[in-house]
């Protein structure tokens, strides 16, 4: 998630729109865009207290900095992102009076399925928080399907923006260096089945290493898979609060020699141009970016069902989907794809051809259009004027924040 609003605030036309970035703390495990964002030129604002595990009293201090920001800034517009960062955000817009509040959900928010009392205290912010939105942002179809059906928003709020990627980023053709922490691996080239220096395939996945992805599924199979392709490596690349178990796991298993954990890294391309295929076992998904970059390097994909992955992956057209916990279906999609090289090199070239309709620079398009039309620009301003004016010179600029 943060790297997709670090990409839609880089890719929003600069003649109509000035970003600005607040943020919270974020996790032990997870990388930093901090520097990166500076670097593009984002003026950026961290909010320490701003964490995601509920803290009644660091929340109300994060709300009163995330408001008087708010105040300070003079927004057009205030989008937000995360739940609880996306309750105290639209909560503080609404009470600064910004004209234009928007929020995005980028996957199933389980706190919100009914059952728990914990659960219906949570649906009922979030049903708050809706209200408190001129317009929500599902980042897939079935993203708005999940929200709907437990009562958030109204059918009129929501828009499907899907998720993009940076495609030129992903659809170079270079010769990659090895990547650092993994041996036996191809040291240059795009991606070709069986093409480790073993003379195995390779398949990764990549991305926060948390429950909801399904790793402890992928590993669970590995025994099986390997029985078919004794010659195969798994790369897991990232980091999170379950890689001490995964690791646990695959030595219980006896595959730990099959698998490597390099975990974060700041550039995934070299990695995805070892790969022979990417496997995304999550049991909950917005739309995932990995996936999408993987699709444009042409990889085949083998993932489940879940979240809006269905929007991407064609089934049997630019990879494989399964049920998401059913580790039969799984190993068995693994296998039959892996057992396939032309078919692989087939469902490649489907999903870079794919890929295409994902691009980070059409969904910051329709964000921005998204924006204009909120603020009653497009019928009624000339393009690039909102009623915000700098102090100090007098021009004409627009503000957006985007709270992570």
């Amino acid at each position: 998630m943060p790297r997709h609003v670090l990409d839609i605030s880089t890719h929003l036309d600069p003649k109509r729109f000035e970003v600005e970035i607040l943020a919270g703390k974020g996790e032990p495990w997870e990388g930093s865009l901090w520097e990166e964002a500076e670097e593009k030129g984002l003026l950026t604002h961290r909010v320490p207290s701003l964490q995601r595990a509920i803290n009644p009293f660091k929340d109300a201090v994060a709300f009163g900095a995330i408001y008087r920001q708010i105040r300070a800034g003079s927004y057009d517009v205030v989008h937000t992102h995360i739940s609880k960062a996306g309750f105290l955000g639209r909560l503080a817009a609404r009470r600064g009076r910004v004209p234009a509040v928007v929020h995005t959900y980028h996957g199933r928010i389980e706190e919100l399925d009914p059952g728990s009392l914990k659960g219906m205290i949570l649906a009922a912010c979030e049903r708050r928080a809706a209200r408190a939105s001129d317009a929500l942002v599902g980042v897939s179809e079935e993203e708005v399907r999940q929200k709907r059906s437990v009562g958030v928003g109204e059918d009129g709020q929501f828009h499907v923006i899907h998720a993009g990627i940076d495609l030129d980023r992903f659809s170079e053709t270079r010769q990659w260096e090895r990547p650092v922490g993994v041996t036996g691996l191809p040291v240059t080239g795009p991606p070709v089945a069986g093409s480790s220096a073993s003379g195995g395939p390779v398949i990764g996945t990549i991305g926060t290493l948390t429950r909801e992805k399904g790793l402890d599924l992928l590993i669970e199979v590995l025994p099986s898979v390997i029985e078919r392709h004794p010659q195969l490596q798994l790369c897991i690349v990232g980091a999170g609060p379950v890689e001490a178990g995964l690791r646990a796991q695959a030595s219980r298993l006896g595959v730990s020699g099959f698998v490597h954990f390099p975990g974060c890294v700041e550039d995934v391309r070299p990695w995805l141009a070892v790969f022979d295929l990417l496997v995304q076992p999550s049991r909950s998904e917005g739309l995932s970016l990995a996936v999408l970059e993987a699709m444009a390097m042409g990889l085949p994909v083998v993932a489940t069902d879940v979240g809006g992955m269905a929007e991407a992956v064609k089934d049997g057209v630019t990879g494989r989907l399964v049920p998401a916990e059913n580790s039969v279906a799984l190993a068995t999609a693994l296998k039959a794809v892996l057992g396939d090289r032309a078919r692989m090199e087939e469902l490649g070239l489907a999903g870079r051809e794919r890929a295409r309709k994902f691009s980070v620079s059409r969904s910051a398009e329709l964000l921005g259009e998204l924006y204009l039309h909120l603020l009653g620009e497009v019928a009624s301003r000339p393009a690039g004027i909102v009623a915000a004016v700098r102090a100090g010179n007098g021009s004409p600029a627009t503000r957006e924040d985007l709270i992570t």
